[in-house]
This record gives C-alpha cells, structure tokens and sequence, in this order.
C-alpha cells in the first residue's frame, strides 16, 4: 500500500467514526444525557483534527507523486481508479458527516428555543418579540402579573 492510498484509509476510518459519534450524539441530545455529550464533542474535535492533518498528509503526497496519465502507463490508470473510488466513498462520508452534524444542531436549537419558550413562561414574559403592543396599536396583557420563578 503506498502513502496515498494509506492515508485515504485513515481518513476514511476516521470519517466512519465520525458518523459513529454524530449517531451517538443524536442519541444522547435525545436523551438529554450533557455529561456523556461534553465527551462526544471533545471525541469529534479529536476526529476533525485528525482528518486536517490526513488532508494535509494527502495534497503533500499527492504533490510527490507522478499521476499522469499522458504516458499511457497502465499501472498509473489503475492507481488513479482505485484513488478515485476511494476519494468518492471519503466525499460521500463528509456529505453524510454534514448532514448528520445540520441535524443535531437542529436538535439543539429545537432544545434552545424550548427552553427559552419555558424561562418566559417562568418569568411571566410574552413569548412574542413585540411585547408591548400588537399589530392593531392595541397593548398586550403579561402573562402573570409577577414573576413565578427567579432564574
């Protein structure tokens, strides 16, 4: 195996855990389990840090190599297929790497926004932005005329 194609697959073994622990962590948001998730972040750093320096493993490496094809040379054309495969199998990984880590940040800002919904409710706050008056010129009533809980 040579240096591009090793470290193709070391970035392919770190992409799949990638995925592993966005999967986790879905779990866990879910769950709402933040001890067990503060260690998933630290993991996914560690991952995103591996896969920086295996990309800049890779363009030194593919900066040594001679891939050209303008020789004809049959030995070159099934290295390129093979690199080719590989890196599209990478590309999907990050694609779903993406979408996973756009969904738990969607999770969380579907926790954020409900919690902020709950502090209002404890305050005795609209939950509205305009809180003074309504599209009419006509002024709101609180909620509560004290607060319920001091935050």
């Amino acid at each position: 195996m040579n240096e591009i194609e090793e470290t193709i697959t070391k970035a392919q073994k770190a992409c799949d855990s990638l995925v592993s622990l966005l999967n986790e962590e879905k779990k866990l948001l879910i769950e709402g389990n933040s001890h067990l998730l503060s260690h998933i972040n630290g993991d996914k750093n560690d991952l995103l840090i591996l896969l920086n320096e295996y990309e800049k493993e890779l363009n030194t490496h593919i900066n040594n190599t001679d891939l050209s094809t303008s020789n004809n040379n049959s030995t070159n054309n099934e290295e390129i297929k093979k690199y080719a495969t590989q890196w599209d199998y990478l590309i999907e990984s990050l694609s779903q790497c993406r979408l996973l880590n756009n969904r738990n940040g969607y999770i969380i800002n579907m926790s954020l926004s409900n919690t902020h919904s709950s502090l209002a409710l404890l305050r005795g706050q609209s939950q509205d932005k305009n809180e003074t008056y309504s599209n009419n010129g006509i002024s709101k009533q609180e909620l509560s005329s004290r607060t319920i809980a001091k935050i």
